[in-house]
């Protein structure tokens, strides 16, 4: 018979899978830094002020959909006066019915495990909008690839508006 440690030990291998699974689903060239991320999600949860050093970044620099999804719930928590802690998240989670495409309650605690003992909020917050940078100037260049090949507007047209998309992502 196993023990709710072996129990527990199961389920958070089965997520650190899935985990892995989405990270790996992400072209090689992706920039990410998922360790970043969960870095700054699992110090939220041990601490709530951290959010505040997070004041540069959204939830659409995450690069991994399920800490997007976790990193929102926790803003509309403290955003809206509540405590974030496993619990609460974990019901915010739920009402929005996203506990399951996030890996459940056991990920969510997961967060906190192999946390780095000098929480470098600041510089996990760099890291992360580094990287989502580094993703949206992608996009735009794959945008404007696209529109190159497909001929339908002229070099000058496409020049411009990559400019204008770049110039955007410069602003953020």
């Amino acid at each position: 018979m196993y023990s709710s440690r072996d129990k527990l030990d199961v389920l958070y291998e089965i997520i650190r899978d899935m985990v892995r699974e989405e990270v790996n689903a992400q072209p090689m060239e992706f920039p990410a830094s998922v360790d970043a991320e969960r870095s700054i999600l699992g110090a939220i949860l041990l601490d709530n002020s951290a959010h505040k050093e997070c004041v540069v970044l959204n939830a659409n620099d995450f690069a991994l959909d399920s800490h997007q999804r976790i990193f929102a719930a926790m803003g509309k928590l403290i955003g809206s006066g509540h405590a974030v802690d496993i619990v609460t998240l974990a019901e915010e989670m739920n009402r929005r019915k996203e506990v399951a495409e996030i890996g459940g309650v056991a990920y969510l605690a997961s967060l906190i495990e192999g946390l780095p003992r000098g929480l470098s909020i600041k510089e996990w917050c760099a890291i992360v909008k580094e990287k989502s940078l580094l993703r949206q100037i992608i996009g735009a260049c794959s945008s404007a690839t696209t529109k190159a090949a497909d001929q339908v507007l002229t070099a000058a047209e496409i020049v411009e508006q990559l400019g204008k998309d770049l110039k955007g992502i410069r602003k953020k």
